[in-house]
């Protein structure tokens, strides 16, 4: 928290935010676990890369 304070971050919207990240990455990866054979896995990795970078971006 101090070091969300010291950013001048909002700890309640980096609360927020995690939940969000979390709840993408569950997302992604219950669709890995579902995915047919005709999508390329190498798409599902660039999907979590991408997201993950947007969430870093954010913060």
């Amino acid at each position: 928290m101090k070091l969300l304070r010291k950013k001048g971050s909002n700890p309640e919207n980096a609360c927020h935010s995690s939940h969000a990240l979390f709840s993408a990455v569950h997302g992604l990866i219950s669709i890995m676990m579902m995915r047919n054979d005709d999508i390329p896995s190498t798409m599902n990795k660039t999907t979590l890369d991408e997201t993950v970078s947007a969430f870093i971006k954010s913060l």
